[in-house]
């Protein structure tokens, strides 16, 4: 099998590029991808559903074996990314924040040029149809639907935060992929009121998928790309339980912040002495694929929601997001995120449980992606190392105790009580039983006065989870990060297009999602528009939203 373009990874960016490069009929395109194509008349109830929890129960649409680690010490644990067409966008929160101005300007400084906010913005318009905003900032013809759910159809717990949130200053933003600065905003949501709209959907629709021109090999894992005398030329592909190589004259590499380094490293680019102690032939040593792993860490209290908070039958997710500072020396404003989240898991139980999140909207702390083992067939060791920089760890101690001084803060507690740690240790367990949920024990850091103690770091540190909701985001080295601000990141491969809307200068507070589905838009113009001979990395910070 041969193409002109292979785009291997069908998420939000895979299926963006496809569908651009497959409208030019001289263009024979292939998108591969590891998991399940479902057409657009046949997409699972539970992806389609507008409530992502029903997508997100689904171990269906995950890589099975995917497993990362908090530290370096710590125990590998299951982790949730995106398998099926449509990666992140098919099961995330549909979440369709843009981030802030100054993220953008910020990587077009320090060597990422064309990536500034004014070159970035006609791309987010470009993808979307936005129901509520007609002005020069937001689409009005995009493939992606993007729509918020007024005030007056916000659940009574959710109110009742943003009536605290107005007391301590916060004001309301009506439009936050307008209005970048602290406040809270109806959460604009990538889905048009009766059903989610994934890059699957709204890129790979009935007429795309008419192209003749257009393949989509769903169930189809890539092993290595294959590359000749300097040149990507194809990759090896397991299919139908066979091994398979698929020819190409331009390849394109979307396959998410986890397995796009960790495939350039089995096909022999990476650093040089990593893939020789795994047995793997250096083609580029490039000592940064892998390296500055970068996450958005979240902490999170639970309640019970009793009936007067219930009423109002409209408790489908989230509703709102408040942008926050820290306040901590050196970090940017409004770096921090706060959710209220009315139904906390898609089951009965769910529907009555109410929650508070913080996320850090800009971390430091860094990680790695590297070879477990030279087998394609093995998954990447994957090390976070979640609040090892101070200053994430003083952020998240500061969010835990914002929220729970906000939740005994009236009208709060009408609306929500019985508190508990959504993720806890064992040891800490003890803080949060019935009869005193408004309580530290000592073990947890607490203290005899109330319950805004100050929560022992390690039990932050080790409580903490990734924040789902925004997704992992991973800057593939200052090495790989400067070289693909001068398009040349993986300069042996003169044909290989990174587009993945995973890495960038440092973390921002919107979602990889949307950014990987921008990368998409704006790596398929300069595909268009290169004239040949340079390689084009293109990367910043998407889920993956949820």
């Amino acid at each position: 099998m041969h193409a002109t373009h292979l785009v291997i990874g069908g998420g939000s960016a895979g299926c963006v590029m496809a569908a651009r490069l497959s409208e030019e009929p001289g263009n024979n395109v292939v998108l591969v991808e590891a998991g399940a194509d479902h057409a657009p008349d046949s997409v699972p109830d539970d992806i389609r559903d507008t409530y992502s929890g029903s997508a997100l129960m689904n171990p269906n649409y995950f890589w099975k074996q995917l497993k990362v680690r908090r530290n370096a010490d710590a125990a590998p644990v299951y982790y949730e990314q995106g398998r099926v067409l449509g990666g992140g966008s098919s099961v995330n929160g549909q979440v369709a924040l843009r981030g802030a101005p100054e993220d953008y300007d910020h990587w077009n400084a320090i060597g990422a040029k064309g990536w500034d906010w004014n070159s970035v913005a006609p791309y987010f318009r470009r993808l979307e149809t936005d129901l509520d905003f007609t002005d020069q900032l937001h689409g009005a013809h995009g493939p992606i639907t993007v729509r918020r759910m007024p005030m007056e159809q916000w659940d009574d717990f959710t109110l009742s935060v943003t009536k605290v949130w107005n007391e301590l200053g916060y004001q309301l933003r009506p439009d936050m992929n307008g209005e970048f600065g602290e406040g809270y905003s109806p959460l604009p949501l990538s889905n048009d009121g009766g059903a989610r709209r994934s890059t699957a959907v709204g890129y790979l629709d009935a007429a795309a998928r008419r192209r003749p021109h257009l393949r989509i090999l769903g169930e189809t894992q890539v092993r290595r790309i294959l590359f000749a005398n300097g040149r990507a030329t194809g990759a090896e592909v397991r299919r139908a339980g066979g091994i398979e190589t698929i020819t190409a004259d331009n390849v394109v590499l979307s396959a998410g912040a986890l397995h796009t380094p960790w495939l350039l490293m089995l096909s022999g680019i990476g650093p040089g002495a990593h893939l020789r102690q795994h047995g793997i032939d250096v083609l580029l040593d490039r000592p940064g694929v892998g390296g500055n792993l970068m996450d958005h860490p979240a902490i999170h209290i639970s309640g019970y929601l009793p009936p007067v908070a219930r009423h109002k039958m409209v408790l489908r997710r989230n509703y709102t997001y408040l942008r926050w500072s820290s306040g901590l020396a050196g970090v940017p404003a409004a770096d921090m995120v706060m959710m209220a989240v009315c139904r906390s898991a898609w089951h009965a139980v769910g529907v009555r449980i109410g929650t508070l999140s913080s996320y850090i909207g800009r971390s430091y702390s860094t990680g790695e992606v590297r070879l477990n083992s030279p087998d394609p067939d093995d998954e990447p060791y994957v090390n976070f190392d979640w609040l090892s920089d101070q200053r994430d760890l003083d952020r998240m101690v500061n969010a835990f105790r914002r929220m729970a001084s906000i939740l005994h803060r009236d009208p709060v507690p009408r609306y929500m009580s019985n508190l508990f740690a959504s993720k806890f240790l064992a040891a800490c367990a003890r803080c949060w039983t019935e009869e005193s949920p408004q309580r530290h024990s000592d073990e947890c850091g607490g203290d005899d006065d109330g319950f805004v103690g100050e929560p022992a770091p390690d039990s932050v540190r080790q409580s903490n989870q990734r924040f789902a909701a925004v997704g992992g985001i991973a800057r593939q080295s200052r090495d790989v990060g400067t070289a693909c601000a001068r398009q040349r990141a993986v300069r042996l491969a003169c044909v290989l297009h990174v587009p993945d809307g995973r890495s960038g200068g440092r973390g921002d507070g919107g979602g990889p999602g949307r950014k990987g589905r921008w990368g998409g838009e704006s790596v398929h113009r300069r595909c268009v528009g290169d004239a040949g001979g340079v390689a084009h990395q293109h990367e910043h910070p998407d889920d993956h939203d949820r």
